[in-house]
């Protein structure tokens, strides 16, 4: 079971300090097992060999005493030529004579001593190297304690790493946005303090786009920087730009702008109607045609994000102010006023009553005067009779239907000399001159019938 002793804001992994400390067992928290067993073997392996080391640089020390014994004594051979005795110790030692042993030659000890020269050094040459080697081993590290601080935490540690990088590659692994405030070169030392910056995730809203930027510190104005999101004046930022970041954090950057916009728009015309006693009832006439006018509008629209959320007029000017239409509507009786028509011979007139109103295309009051038979067809070729009535057939076409105040309905059949005349004139037939002297000549208001 893992317990945990904290002093102040360090935390002590009990097992792994204890255990490196007192048993060496696990120093190192994340350790394996196989790597920790392997690194014991080695300890117990150099330290065997160093024991053995010094036993057996003591006898090289003595062989090579003897050696030079040895030497001395062979060139003292050689030059007396005697088969004389020599006392020779098993390890080629003077002796005293009372311990003689075997009397060798002088032509078999050079030999002897020659083989056993050989297999000294073929022994002791290896040996010597492999002692040297491990001799020159630089010593087992033993495990230091560090701290390494992270997310707030400090966390004690025992390791032999011999650099920071090496001791963050066994311990943890950085990503890209974490920042490790030591160098990897550095050296590990006794209470060293290795800090990590771990990188946290904030969401980041701008312009109804959202963004996970991972971050080590600092604001929010930095965190939108890094995303090259310029806060300019008038922009609504939440939290406020000076804030710290924190993990899980939500900023939304909303773009405010003010823009001006001149717009145009239509005045639409009203609509007028007058009374006209000159148009029966329900009779109308187009007196003006309407014409639209224009309003020039100044407005500044307030954007958020590009979208328009207020708007503020600040100017209204009208470029052309609109006509209204005038529209005629009649007040007169729908049939002309009705008047006493004389009574004439030879009538066969069906129709008495004045005509509508409606019907009438033209007004006017005209002289007329009165003609009877003449023995003569009129000038359209017809038989004249009541209800032919001559015109100057320039002022009135000839087939015009007329209706005549006083005398009734007729139709411009005849013309007479009257025509040549520029005062306008009409003349009425009648079927007897008696009738004719009785109407005698007048104004009357005549209706040009359509």
């Amino acid at each position: 079971m893992k317990r945990r002793q904290r002093f102040g804001d360090i935390t002590i992994h009990s097992k792994a300090y204890v255990g490196g400390v007192l048993r060496g067992k696990y120093p190192r928290q994340r350790e394996s097992f196989s790597r920790y067993a392997w690194r014991r073997c080695r300890m117990a392996v150099k330290a065997s060999l160093l024991a053995i080391a010094r036993p057996l640089f003591l006898l090289a020390g003595i062989l090579g005493l003897a050696l030079e014994k040895l030497a001395v004594r062979l060139k003292h051979i050689g030059q007396s030529g005697a088969q004389s005795r020599v006392t020779v110790s098993p390890l080629y030692l003077p002796v005293s004579k009372s311990d003689d042993i075997e009397i060798l030659a002088p032509s078999t000890a050079p030999r002897r001593f020659a083989a056993q020269l050989v297999l000294l050094v073929c022994v002791l040459v290896p040996s010597a190297a492999f002692l040297v080697a491990f001799a020159f081993m630089p010593p087992e590290r033993e495990p230091l304690e560090i701290f390494l601080h992270e997310n707030g935490a400090i966390t004690a540690f025992r390791t032999d790493s011999e650099t920071v990088g090496e001791f963050l590659d066994t311990m943890t692994a950085l990503s890209p946005r974490d920042v490790l405030v030591n160098e990897r070169t550095e050296p590990i030392e006794a209470g060293m303090l290795i800090e990590i910056r771990r990188a946290f995730p904030v969401m980041i809203s701008s312009k109804q786009e959202t963004d996970v930027l991972e971050v080590v510190g600092g604001t929010v104005a930095d965190a939108l920087s890094e995303l090259s999101i310029e806060i300019n004046d008038g922009d609504i930022v939440s939290p406020p730009p000076s804030t710290a970041v924190s993990a899980g954090m939500r900023i939304s950057l909303v773009e405010v702008r003010e823009v001006m916009e001149t717009e145009t728009i239509r005045l639409p015309f009203r609509k007028e109607v007058q009374k006209d006693d000159s148009l029966v009832v329900g009779q109308t006439k187009l007196k003006n045609e309407g014409k639209s006018g224009e309003k020039s509008i100044l407005s500044r629209i307030t954007l958020y994000d590009g979208v328009e959320v207020g708007r503020e007029i600040i100017r209204e000017t009208i470029t052309r102010e609109p006509v209204n239409q005038v529209m005629l509507e009649g007040t007169a009786p729908d049939r002309i006023p009705a008047k006493e028509l004389i009574t004439l011979r030879n009538d066969d007139r069906s129709r008495r009553s004045p005509p509508r109103a409606s019907r009438v295309k033209k007004k006017m009051t005209i002289e007329a005067t009165a003609y009877t038979h003449t023995g003569k067809t009129t000038a359209t070729g017809t038989n004249p009779k009541v209800g032919t009535i001559a015109v100057n057939p320039e002022l009135i076409p000839y087939g015009t239907q007329i209706y005549v105040e006083g005398y009734g309905y007729g139709v411009a059949e005849d013309t007479g000399a009257f025509r040549h005349r520029s005062k306008p004139q009409i003349d009425l037939f009648m079927d007897t001159v008696k009738e004719c002297i009785n109407w005698g000549r007048k104004d009357v208001t005549i209706y040009i019938l359509d």
